[in-house]
This record gives C-alpha cells, sequence and structure tokens, in this order.
C-alpha cells in the first residue's frame, strides 16, 4: 500500500502488502510540525482571551472614525 500525507499530499513510503496499489493516510513529519505549532500558538491565543470573548482574525475595523 502507498502512504500519503493527508495534509501535503507527498508519498511518505509503502507498507505490506507492496503489490496492493491503494493509498492510506498520514501526516508526515514536516505537516506534524506545522500542525503542532499551530495548535500551540492557538492554545496561547485561548489562554490570553478572557472568558465569554471571542478573538475576531482580520483588520481592525474603522467604523466611528471619520
Amino acid at each position: 500500500m502507498i502512504i500519503q500525507c493527508a495534509w501535503c499530499k507527498e508519498i511518505v513510503g509503502e507498507k505490506e502488502p507492496l503489490q496492493d496499489k491503494r493509498v492510506t493516510s498520514t501526516i508526515c513529519p514536516e505537516c506534524f510540525k506545522k500542525l503542532k505549532k499551530e495548535i500551540e500558538e492557538r492554545k496561547r491565543k485561548e489562554k490570553k482571551t478572557p472568558p465569554g470573548k471571542t478573538q475576531i482574525a482580520g483588520p481592525k475595523s474603522s467604523q466611528g472614525k471619520g
């Protein structure tokens, strides 16, 4: 079976039975590092946000100015 990263679609390797060419998914080491970093950053942001408040990503609004 062919082992493919579910995130970047790179071929990671093969596993028994080798004649079986179906694809199975995993996460490659590079994508795992990126995902782990992203999760850690989100957790840090959540700790900084007071309960009941939601952080909104994107540019700050200019409403009320001008």
